[in-house]
């Protein structure tokens, strides 16, 4: 495999609730870099350290699903220091997001802190395919899924709050502060995959990102797959077009 002189980071965020407001570090794998979350909120921070402000080596940076939209509120101040984003699996804007805010905001009191919200959830994940089935064509990745108790857990009242609010903020084009233009964005998915809602949603997020200023932004849809892409016995398709960047 070809070596970078840059860090590959794969961002896999999820919402800690209930915990008081500690900082979680969730990477930390240079002097250069590292990012940090308060449970309390749900929301990351990258702090990029002096050294590597001086002119150091620029970052390919991969997410996935939620982590999309956590990073993307990090990209509209941080962009200078990243040579290639690639965002797998992307949510695209939804307008029922606002909706589903103020109805968790109205029926936060109701319930327990930390229990999982399944009036919520089924809302969430309306017009999906039961059973986990949109998760991959795999029906051996459907079942490790389920069968893995660390999995298929629901979002409590507040980690729901936090998805909404990151659907909304992520579309906002206020406070999006380009100074680099040229950043080539890299979107993959699953045609079949339910979270980008279709391909002309996933077409107008592309839009949506050449409008904020991105000049390089390109994409692909693999046929049959769904959400879980580099879980697929497909995935050689997808590192290899990855390597190509």
């Amino acid at each position: 495999m070809k070596k970078f002189n840059i860090i590959l980071m794969l961002l896999l965020m999820f919402f800690v609730t209930g915990c008081g407001n500690k900082k979680f570090d969730l990477y930390q794998g240079s002097q250069d870099i590292k990012i940090t979350r308060k449970s309390d909120s749900g929301t990351a921070r990258i702090n990029i350290s002096d050294t590597y402000k001086k002119g150091g080596e620029k970052y390919f940076i991969f997410t996935t699903d939620i982590g999309e939209q956590e990073f993307t509120l990090s990209e509209k101040k941080y962009d200078e220091y990243i040579r290639c984003l690639i965002l797998c699996g992307p949510p695209t804007e939804n307008s029922a997001a606002s909706l589903g805010l103020a109805l968790a905001k109205i029926i936060k009191p109701f319930y327990k802190e930390k229990k999982g919200n399944g009036l919520l959830n089924k809302m969430a994940f309306a017009g999906y395919e039961s059973g986990n089935r949109w998760l991959s064509k795999c029906v051996e990745n459907v079942e490790q899924y389920e069968a893995d108790e660390l999995c298929g857990f629901l979002f409590t009242t507040n980690g729901f709050i936090n998805l909404f609010q990151l659907m909304i903020k992520a579309f906002d084009k206020k406070g999006w502060n380009v100074t680099n233009e040229n950043l080539h964005i890299f979107m993959i998915a699953g045609q079949e995959d339910p979270v980008i809602q279709g391909k002309d949603k996933f077409e107008q997020l592309k839009q949506f990102l050449m409008g904020v200023g991105y000049k390089n932004v390109s994409s692909k849809l693999y046929p049959t797959l769904k959400h879980e892409i580099l879980n697929e016995k497909e995935n050689q398709i997808i590192y290899e077009d990855i390597y190509e960047l």
